[in-house]
């Protein structure tokens, strides 16, 4: 049975003991039968106003923590009687004061608030079924208050979530502030159980004890606290507690774990402002794309293994030609005309086979429920571009390449699917993404136009992630003319590194939609172990991991041990204020080059993170292969493309006609087929209008496919 540790001297606790104290005062006074008929009568309307206080304690504790106390309910029509005579309005008033600074305070409740009591809030989401606000609250109590309490909590939620890995270390770490606590120990058996292992009370023990030496020291509560009739002495102490305390507080947060859950809103708290693009240079001018010609799969993932990586990866986009030896990967009608979509809406549980409909922003209609044929061609030809994440747990062919992919990479790589409508001047507005992406066309013609924004490349934080959000849209003058400028047709990968900006759109006419594959190749993956070295150092702001700081310390203790030098006093670090001298600055850079090395080859830091990446890659790559088809070949076969085209040409034509003639009669609308509209259409059901704030470019009136353009 899982135990989590309620916090000490909380307000519930001294309202509960009142209440317990109220109602011993009177059943005391009911049972006195020794007394004369004068006192009965004395103790009678005492009893009264006691039981209205015992009333009055037990009605605020229920207004402040919302869950009714157990020793007793408040009787309302009591504290009415009681309160009707006026030497009983000064208690009355009293308690509304405390009534309402606990409202006051349950109102004001913020997670990133120091003095807030955590512990508490997350025990309250836990009894209401909200695990996530829980998570949240334990979190924060982690961060402002390590100690034994707050990391066993975490333990225990952890556990319950099935993040048995996490689990283990926060229960171990609340062993280590407090190794004799049974009921951290029982938590840690129950969690051995869960993971079949043998529980050796001594073992735990031990690994408890190494992490001693690393724990933050816990604030101390009382001195914050102290009276004001202290000395000067206690007054210093008292300063000087509290700046280490504070000084501790955010050492710890800068080594703690931050749940996935978190991610974007602890990235938003810390730095909210976005970052802002340099005005774009006079001369800038439209680039040709590098080119390679890459015509059999093989050819293709050998590149992608080798001149890939060294090239191109993460530094410039590139487009590689494959003619017909990717066509096979997906086909229009398998994911049009087979088994209906689940539509992916906010608050449903993600279906494998999911789509949502979106229209030039990511916000996307409004639609719930089964998506059949009619459904999904009733959305194209309203121009609402098809979105399906995660296709390659249900497209064997798909998986297959992401599990090659992935073990080229050493990363995870999840793929989605997108199907627009020809004639569509903006499917998606200019934005960036944190993964790079292979974009692979497999039907119809797409236009993408790509802006390298020294700024936002390589995005690890939030703020770098500019046009996804509302408000937050991007405009031409922003943005200047796109460094590169390219067409895909069936076959073509065009590889955008991650933090490009770029802006999608499909040509006139009356052709097969577009649809391709974003093959989302991800460096920064919030179910793992990110692998950027911003995180990786222990600076991620979104991820981070603490293997380097863990191995400073135990560098740090092993040279401390070996080398007398890491005992001594280290030189004067200035000869007058403000400047600090060369002898210090040359002492600590030796000091910081031995603690690396150590690091490196001193210690298991190395081997640590390598095996971490193998288990959080480990269970990624079977269920992959759980997705690919055992029988399949390992190449696939080479399709001819005009032959290809001609063939999705027809069936897509006899598709529309077949799923749409029942509706098309009806002249029904976005609002009237179950749409509410996010973005208001032109005539055709396809919008034309320019951004809000964006000029057109200026185009030449013989080209065909510019006269519609606006990204």
């Amino acid at each position: 049975m899982l135990k989590m540790t309620p916090p000490h001297n909380t307000e519930g606790e001294r309202w509960r003991e009142r209440g317990r104290e109220s109602k011993c005062v009177s059943v005391s006074a009911h049972d006195s039968k020794t007394k004369t008929k004068k006192n009965k009568t004395k103790q009678k309307k005492n009893k009264k106003e006691v039981w209205m206080l015992a009333d009055i304690t037990h009605f605020v504790y229920f207004l402040h923590f919302q869950t009714k106390p157990k020793t007793q309910k408040p009787c309302m029509m009591r504290l009415s009687q009681c309160v009707n005579q006026p030497k009983n309005w000064m208690l009355f008033v009293c308690a509304l004061a405390v009534v309402t600074s606990c409202l006051k305070s349950t109102a004001a409740y913020n997670i990133n608030d120091k003095d807030a009591d955590h512990t508490t809030k997350a025990l309250e989401y836990v009894e209401a079924g909200d695990n996530e606000a829980a998570m949240r609250s334990f979190y924060a109590a982690v961060r402002f208050d390590p100690s034994y309490t707050t990391y066993g909590n975490i333990g225990v939620a952890l556990m319950r979530k099935g993040d048995l890995d996490r689990s283990r270390r926060a229960l171990l770490k609340a062993l280590a502030y407090k190794p004799d606590f049974e009921t951290t120990l029982d938590n840690i058996r129950e969690l051995y159980s869960l993971q079949k292992q043998p529980f050796d009370r001594a073992q735990v023990l031990a690994e408890a004890e190494k992490l001693q030496s690393n724990l933050l020291p816990q604030p101390d509560k009382h001195t914050s606290s102290s009276t004001s009739g202290t000395d000067n002495g206690n007054k210093k102490q008292q300063q000087k507690a509290q700046k280490t305390s504070s000084i501790n507080v955010a050492i710890d947060k800068a080594l703690s774990t931050i749940s996935p859950c978190d991610v974007y809103k602890l990235a938003e708290v810390s730095s909210p402002q976005r970052v802002q693009l340099n005005a774009p240079l006079a001369n800038a001018s439209t680039q040709n794309i590098q080119s390679v010609l890459k015509v059999s799969y093989s050819d293709f993932m050998d590149f992608v293994k080798g001149d890939f990586q060294k090239k191109y990866w993460e530094k410039t986009p590139v487009r590689i030609q494959t003619e017909g030896s990717l066509l096979a990967l997906a086909s229009l009608k398998d994911v049009l005309d087979s088994n209906p979509l689940h539509y992916l809406s906010s608050g449903t549980e993600r279906h494998i086979r999911n789509v949502k409909f979106i229209k030039k922003t990511f916000e996307p209609a409004k639609k719930f429920g089964e998506q059949g044929a009619k459904e999904l061609a009733q959305a194209l030809q309203d121009g609402w571009t098809l979105q399906l994440y995660n296709v390659q747990k249900w497209l064997p062919n798909v998986a297959a390449l992401s599990l090659e992919l992935s073990q080229a990479t050493n990363l995870p790589v999840n793929v989605n699917l997108y199907i627009t409508p020809s004639n569509t001047p903006i499917s998606l507005i200019p934005h960036s993404d944190f993964q790079c992406s292979l974009m692979i066309q497999l039907t119809g013609q797409k236009r993408w136009k790509l802006w390298m924004k020294a700024e936002v490349s390589l995005p690890v934080r939030s703020r770098h992630i500019r046009g996804r959000d509302e408000g937050d849209e991007l405009t031409l003058t922003e943005l200047g003319p796109p460094d590169y400028d390219v067409i895909l047709y069936p076959g073509d990968v065009l590889y955008v590194p991650r933090g490009c900006i770029h802006a999608t759109s499909t040509p006139p006419g009356t052709g097969p939609p577009s649809m391709h594959l974003t093959v989302g190749i991800e460096a920064m993956w919030d179910q793992g172990l990110s692998s950027t070295w911003e995180s990786l150092l222990g600076a991620g702001e979104l991820y981070r991991h603490s293997f380097i700081q863990e191995g400073y310390f135990q560098a740090l203790r092993q040279l401390t041990d070996t080398d007398s030098t890491f005992r001594q006093t280290p030189p004067r670090p200035a000869r007058r204020p403000g400047s600090v001298g060369p002898k210090f600055k040359e002492a600590m850079r030796s000091k910081l080059h031995q603690i690396v090395d150590q690091i490196i080859d001193g210690t298991d830091t190395l081997s640590l993170i390598q095996k971490a990446k193998k288990v959080t890659m480990e269970p990624y790559l079977n269920n992959l292969k759980t997705y690919c088809n055992a029988s399949q070949e390992k190449t696939l076969p080479h399709t001819n493309v005009a032959t290809h085209e001609a063939t999705v040409s027809s069936w897509f034509s006899a598709f529309m006609a077949r799923s749409t003639s029942s509706s098309s009669n009806s002249g029904s609308t976005d609002d009237q087929d179950g749409f509410e509209g996010v973005d208001s259409v032109g005539e055709g059901g396809i919008g034309h209008e320019p951004l809000p704030g964006s000029e057109p470019l200026e185009v030449k009136a013989t080209d065909e496919y510019l006269m519609h353009d606006e990204f």
